[in-house]
C-alpha cells in the first residue's frame, strides 16, 4: 500500500497531464490507481470499473474513499462505494467514473491526449492541476487571486513569452480539433 501511494503521490505531483487508459478490468486497487490519474478513457468492452471492496467486508484503501468523492461528488461517491457495484465502462463514463469511452483502442486515444498535453508548458499544466485541485477548498476571491498572479508569471516568463510571440507569427496554431475533457 505505501508504494501505491508514493506513485499516487508522484503522478499528482506531476507538472503534466497523467492520463490512464482502460481496456480491461479496473477494479479496487487498480481504479484507485487511475483515480490518481488526471485524465481516464476506457475500451468500451465486456469489462467492470469501479471499488468492489465493500461486497468483500474491506473498504478502499489506496485513495479511493478520497478521490472518488473529489471526482463524483460526495453522494454520488458513497452510494458507489457503499453499493461496491462495479460498472461497465459506458454507465462508469455517464456517472464520471471516467472522462471517455472509446469504440477503438483506449491506448490510442490516451496517446492522442498525452501528445497534445506533451504541446503545452509544464508549468502551466502543472499550475492549471493545483489550481482546479485545490478550487474547492480555496475561497474564490483568493482563487482568483492566486490565479491572476501564475498567469501574470507565465505571461513575462520566457517561454511564455516565445510562445505568443509563434502563436502571434503563426508558428503554433490553434488546435484544429477540439478535445473534450
Amino acid at each position: 500500500m505505501a508504494g501505491e501511494r508514493n506513485l499516487q503521490r508522484g503522478v499528482l505531483r506531476q507538472g503534466h497531464g497523467a492520463v490512464r487508459e482502460h481496456a480491461k478490468a479496473a477494479l479496487a486497487g487498480g481504479f484507485e490507481f487511475a483515480l490518481a490519474c488526471d485524465l481516464r478513457i476506457a475500451e468500451d468492452g465486456d469489462y467492470l470499473i469501479g471499488l468492489p471492496e465493500a461486497e468483500l467486508g474491506l473498504l478502499p484503501g489506496a485513495g479511493g474513499t478520497q478521490r472518488l468523492p473529489r471526482t463524483i461528488g460526495s453522494a454520488a461517491a458513497l452510494m458507489h462505494i457503499l453499493m461496491g457495484q462495479p460498472l461497465n465502462p459506458r454507465d462508469a463514463e455517464r456517472k464520471g467514473l471516467v472522462h471517455e469511452t472509446v469504440s477503438g483502442k483506449a491506448i490510442d486515444r490516451a496517446m492522442e491526449i498525452a501528445k497534445r498535453l506533451s504541446s503545452h508548458t509544464p508549468e502551466s499544466l502543472g499550475y492549471i492541476k493545483r489550481l482546479v485541485r485545490n478550487a474547492t477548498d480555496t475561497p474564490l476571491a483568493q482563487g482568483l487571486a492566486i490565479e491572476r498572479n501564475l498567469f501574470l508569471k507565465l505571461c513575462v516568463s520566457n517561454q511564455g513569452l516565445a510562445r505568443m510571440r509563434s502563436y502571434e507569427e503563426k508558428k503554433i496554431s490553434a488546435p484544429s480539433r477540439s478535445i473534450e475533457i
